[in-house]
């Protein structure tokens, strides 16, 4: 059967000479599923701040086991994420090879002074995050780039304004087949989607009172976001 995380854990902390550590406490193990399972976000909420992200970075390997990371615009297409570039350079080493799409959205400083007038342990941040993990392929049809590039331009330009990059439009071949024809598009077949919603699920029903109270007087601009997704 599959390692779990606190066995790959205690492997790797094993002494030299074959001996293996001793697992993790039952009790120790089933706390930290327990804080992990408490800050998970849904999947549908998940992917949402996925296509809502302005952009996505992206962390792969290169075949000789280089790493690469790179900043995307990415636009959702069916269940997959689509990007655009020029047909050159590092995304090229990235064809064919897995990779993890992650986007981060800072909700709220959370300052000591907010808990403690001394220590500075109790300083904290709530944010959301997504990581998003999948094969990168290259998308070589003409009207299913043509599609993909538009479902870039309906996320980044959704007022529209510009005709439609569709096959079937009666301009496409004047404006947009040398350009479609020219341009790399790929996408991420995504298979695993894992969101983190950090917004003090942890702390007691006092504690996140009193933190609710804290921002609401502190009125900064994202307070009352996160007063709102606290408070749900």
């Amino acid at each position: 059967s599959l390692l779990s995380t606190a066995d790959v854990s205690a492997l790797h902390a094993a002494r030299d000479g074959g001996q293996v550590a001793r697992r993790r406490p039952p009790n120790e193990a089933r706390e930290r599923q327990v804080r992990r399972d408490i800050f998970r976000m849904d999947d549908g909420e998940a992917r949402r701040l996925l296509v809502e992200a302005p952009y996505l970075h992206l962390a792969s390997t290169r075949a000789d086991g280089r790493p690469v990371l790179r900043a995307l615009s990415v636009a959702p297409l069916g269940t997959d994420l689509c990007f655009h570039g020029a047909p050159a350079g590092e995304k090229l080493d990235l064809l064919g090879r897995r990779g993890v799409l992650s986007a981060v959205e800072q909700i709220a400083m959370v300052p000591s002074t907010f808990s403690d007038d001394v220590r500075a342990c109790t300083a904290s941040t709530l944010y959301r995050s997504v990581q998003a993990h999948g094969v990168v392929e290259r998308i070589d049809e003409p009207a299913a780039k043509a599609h993909a590039l538009q479902a870039i331009m309906e996320r980044f330009q959704p007022q529209g304004g510009h005709v439609p990059i569709a096959p079937d439009h009666s301009r496409f071949a004047e404006l947009y087949e040398n350009e479609v024809r020219g341009v790399m598009v790929c996408r991420i077949a995504v298979d695993l989607v894992d969101g983190k919603a950090k917004l003090a699920q942890n702390r007691s029903h006092r504690e996140r009172v009193a933190l609710l109270e804290q921002l609401w007087r502190r009125g900064d601009p994202d307070d009352a976001r996160a007063v709102d997704l606290i408070s749900r």
